[in-house]
């Protein structure tokens, strides 16, 4: 229900998710390591429940609650599935690169989560009890990690990340998350000050930004790792980490 925009994107993220879940029962069979597998049947059943949910949504019968815990899980099971796949690659460079870029999904998680909740403020045209301290909570997460991201050794993917953060497109959309956020606090006015279709525009563009630049890391690695992988005889272990790596990528966003 609302606005045809909004259903539009709805409709191509949904179809994305599609090709990226169908994608994702292809490496199954040589998913090797146990610690792995479980994770992985783990993360099959997270997605299919998100997947089920669909019709109740777009009746309009599912509470925002429930949908929103169903999310949280799947990517939660995803993002223990690409730590998995990261302690033990095989492959040094490629475990490094995984290693951070579960560190980015996990600021791109909280600002997802911030973003769909001020979402649901924009909508109600109001800040309630409760939702500042949610989305602090969530700030600081994400702040959290782009720190350990900036620790990080792998100068590919931090220095492209750090010029997506410069970019115009980023940096009016952390601004307008900023004026919100002043607005939810003691003595703000209590009043998001920004229409639905406006916070869409602005939260998708910062994740599609953040998005395009892990991957083409990701997949710079992933190419140069390849070589790497055949001379050890890990090609069906690269396999699956390219694989799934690329899939996560796809489904978190």
């Amino acid at each position: 229900h609302g606005d045809g925009a909004v259903a539009d994107q709805l409709g191509e993220q949904r179809a994305a998710t599609d090709d990226a879940a169908e994608a994702f029962s292809a490496p199954q069979a040589v998913v090797g390591d146990s610690n792995v597998a479980q994770r992985y049947e783990a993360a099959v059943g997270q997605i299919q429940t998100v997947a089920d949910l669909r019709s109740s949504i777009d009746e309009g019968s599912a509470a925002p609650e429930v949908s929103l815990d169903a999310y949280t899980t799947a990517i939660d099971a995803l993002l223990e599935l690409d730590a998995a796949l990261a302690s033990g690659s095989g492959v040094p460079e490629l475990n490094a690169t995984l290693t951070d870029s579960l560190t980015l999904s996990k600021a791109k998680e909280a600002r997802a989560l911030r973003s769909a909740r001020i979402a649901g403020i924009a909508t109600v045209g109001q800040f309630r009890t409760g939702d500042y301290e949610a989305l602090a909570e969530l700030e600081a997460e994400e702040e959290r990690q782009f720190a350990r991201l900036a620790e990080s050794q792998n100068d590919t993917l931090t220095t492209a990340v750090r010029n997506t953060m410069a970019s115009e497109t980023v940096r009016e959309a952390d601004a307008l998350m900023s004026a919100v956020m002043d607005e939810g606090v003691i003595g703000g006015s209590g009043d998001p000050g920004v229409a639905p279709q406006t916070w869409q525009e602005s939260a998708s563009g910062w994740l599609d930004a953040v998005r395009e630049t892990e991957a083409a890391a990701l997949d710079a690695t992933i190419a140069s790792a390849d070589t790497e992988a055949f001379e050890a005889d890990k090609t069906a272990r690269l396999y699956l980490i390219g694989t799934a790596a690329a899939v996560i990528l796809s489904i978190l966003l």
